[in-house]
């Protein structure tokens, strides 16, 4: 049974994402585990970029996600063929702290699939305020704009010229 589980164990550590292996690291075109467990992958993390400052790992390596399970288990059928029951009731920490690990790649891997869904989220509201502005761009009256345009102009045109009174009376009235 241990076995079993040791091969189907192997076998999730050779899953396929169409014609690339999941957990290779930069070794994506052959099965990153042999049949006795051996990683022959490699341990780079491929990174994407999802927004213009955050970037997520896209992967898990199968030397870092799957080794301490198989090693785990290898020992844990050592120890039931030739160890001692105090052996074999060691052999459950070991267990343990596997499955602790693979844990804690299911965190990191909810926390990023979080990541995305705030990414989704933000990028939809902007593609929403893009759109928007495109209609509004789309729908103005380009008459309507100039005379808007002129009339900021003319106000504007006003104002500096009653701020150069004011600033020339100031200065005239400094200097007497």
């Amino acid at each position: 049974e241990i076995r079993q589980i040791f091969d189907q164990v192997v076998s999730l550590g050779n899953t396929r994402a169409g014609d690339e292996y999941v957990l290779g690291g930069a070794v994506t075109d052959k099965p990153p585990f042999l049949a006795d467990g051996t990683y022959v992958g490699d341990s780079t993390v491929r990174r994407a970029q999802i927004d213009e400052s955050t970037t997520i790992a896209t992967n898990h390596t199968g030397d870092t996600a799957l080794e301490s399970a198989l090693s785990a288990l290898k020992g844990f059928a050592t120890a039931l063929t030739s160890g001692t029951a105090v052996q074999v009731q060691g052999s459950f920490a070991t267990l343990e702290a596997a499955r602790q690990q693979a844990l804690q790649g299911e965190t990191e891997i909810g926390v990023r699939l979080n990541e995305v869904k705030d990414v989704v989220t933000s990028l939809g509201a902007r593609s929403t305020a893009i759109l928007d502005h495109r209609d509004a761009v789309r729908n103005a009256d380009p008459a309507e704009s100039a005379m808007k345009v002129l009339s900021a102009q003319t106000a504007l045109e006003r104002a500096y010229a009653v701020v150069g009174r004011v600033l020339q009376t100031t200065i005239l009235d400094f200097l007497r």
